[in-house]
């Protein structure tokens, strides 16, 4: 068993991501919704918000989007990083909450299948372009190789030979930062649907326990 007040330590241990000034903020709301529901006991704390991981999880959650949004809307850019850190703290908001409604059991099915889904489409997306860099690099080195072997008996063939791994060099330094704007463009889809789904998952969850 453990006291409210403990209950509000854990949970800002468990906020540890957040800057201070940001948990003092959560902790300052949550100590008023407790207040403000009259909620006395700890067990009836986590009957109504979850255990402190719980919560922390939801909260880092809802956080993570809030700041994606922030910077989307501001003209920042998005990395694919950025959205991977999302797509990994909803999960974990996810997870950790109690499956006690059939939706929530549907939606976790969906967001494995989706995972299961995204990670071999965008994994061949992604190594059959850099396969496709490498096999350029290769290609394009053993041409002008052979161009340098030929230069001085063959000149026009040697030149049209290192010619052509010089045009592979160019085609290489295109696409790489094609393959750049495409990862950016696949996680940031996934990053939506992910924040599509937390954001179903969560109304259904607060309207179900009373929660704003």
């Amino acid at each position: 068993m453990m006291t409210i007040e403990a209950y509000l330590d854990e949970l800002q241990r468990q906020l540890a991501p957040l800057d201070e000034d940001e948990q003092a903020d959560v902790l300052d709301f949550y100590l008023e919704y407790i207040e403000d529901a009259k909620l006395t006991t700890d067990a009836e704390v986590i009957a109504k918000l979850g255990t402190p991981r719980q919560l922390a999880r939801k909260i880092l959650a809802d956080h993570s989007i809030k700041q994606n949004e922030i910077n989307s809307e501001s003209g920042r850019q998005v990395t694919p990083k950025s959205n991977i850190s999302m797509i990994w703290v909803i999960i974990l908001a996810i997870l950790s909450t109690p499956v006690t409604i059939p939706i929530s059991i549907v939606i976790l099915l969906v967001l494995f299948a989706f995972v299961i889904t995204a990670v071999i489409i965008i994994g061949s997306i992604l190594a059959t372009l850099a396969a496709l860099i490498i096999g350029g690099i290769v290609l394009s080195a053993f041409c002008f190789y052979i161009g340098l072997g030929l230069i001085l008996t063959h000149f026009f063939v040697g030149l049209s030979y290192m010619g052509l791994g010089l045009v592979g060099v160019g085609i290489v330094f295109i696409l790489i930062p094609f393959i750049r704007l495409m990862a950016k463009v696949l996680f940031q889809a996934m990053g939506n649907f992910f924040r599509y789904i937390y954001t179903k998952f969560n109304d259904r969850r607060n309207r179900r326990q009373g929660v704003a």
